[in-house]
């Protein structure tokens, strides 16, 4: 993949070389629609939103910016792990790829429509550069394709969007890990199926309590008491357990999408074997809390991209 990445390399930056040499406008011209229409295909099948959990103007800026950077950075090396349905896409990447080749030659037609010195010479010199590039490519990306694994052929064409596998998370995931992972993409992108999230995470919050499985962090804890346990289902359930007694007091509304909330919580255990206190206190805001544990926790496959 190295030689695929360093043909295209090649390919794009002659490319630009050319539309430079005609006009500094032409390659603004150029760039411009070739970024755009990536961005409104992106709007277009509600995939413009980027996973990292960011929200107000940052959550904005951030989704443009990584939108834009990761398409410019795939455009000259080719890099596959970008080809995952949250950054590029399949199907794009490899429309884009074969763009790439093409639009070369475009660049290359329009430097000589002016008459320039010694320009059958330059023109075929330039003709057989590309050619070879051309082909070069073609060559090491059939081969890429040809020995790895076959499954993964697949995901070169698929149309999925990044908000329908980060949706598969959970509703496929076949762990509780896997599942909550969901909690590390922006709200936004998984916002239909919050109902079903809501209703899982509240069934299962108090057996994560008592069994602390890998997945179920500080952060993570944090971050669904804030969102998705009420006050008054904390306090009921709190109220209820034997051997327990509990109290809290919250300042701000706790649940889904609100803003900065405060939570101090104070439990005293009482036994045969003695007793003794837990106390936290919560101070964040959104899905801040949640920070980088997600990172811990297993997926199918990771970020980056599908393991070729």
């Amino acid at each position: 993949m190295v030689l695929n990445s360093a043909f295209l390399l090649v390919v794009r930056s002659l490319s630009a070389a050319l539309f430079l040499m005609v006009s500094v406008k032409m390659f603004v011209l150029v760039s411009l629609c070739d970024l755009g229409v990536y961005l409104i295909q992106k709007g277009l099948r509600g995939d413009l939103r980027y996973w990292i959990p960011l929200y107000g103007v940052s959550g904005v800026l951030c989704s443009f910016l990584f939108r834009m950077g990761i398409k410019w950075i795939t455009d000259f090396t080719g890099v596959i792990q970008f080809r995952h349905p949250g950054e590029l896409g399949g199907i794009y990447w490899s429309v884009n790829m074969f763009v790439a080749v093409a639009v070369s030659w475009g660049a290359a037609a329009g430097y000589f429509r002016e008459e320039r010195e010694n320009e059958e010479v330059n023109k075929r010199g330039l003709g057989l550069i590309l050619a070879g590039l051309s082909v070069g490519w073609l060559l090491a990306f059939g081969v890429f394709l040809k020995i790895m694994k076959k499954e993964y052929r697949s995901s070169f064409w698929s149309f999925k969007t990044g908000r329908n596998h980060t949706r598969d998370y959970f509703l496929e995931g076949r762990t509780d890990g896997e599942k909550l992972s969901i909690l590390g993409d922006h709200a936004a992108i998984w916002e239909d199926i919050r109902g079903d999230v809501v209703i899982w995470i509240k069934h299962n919050w108090w057996r994560w309590q008592e069994d602390r499985p890998a997945f179920f962090t500080d952060d993570i804890e944090h971050t669904i008491l804030e969102n998705f346990v009420s006050a008054e289902e904390l306090r009921v359930v709190l109220d209820g357990r034997q051997g327990r007694r509990g109290s809290f007091v919250t300042k701000g509304p706790l649940g889904f999408g609100a803003g900065t909330h405060v939570v101090d919580h104070k439990m005293t255990a009482e036994g045969g074997g003695g007793g003794g206190e837990f106390e936290f206190k919560i101070s964040t805001s959104g899905f801040s809390g949640l920070s980088n544990s997600m990172s811990n926790i297993s997926r199918g496959e990771s970020r980056g991209m599908l393991e070729a």
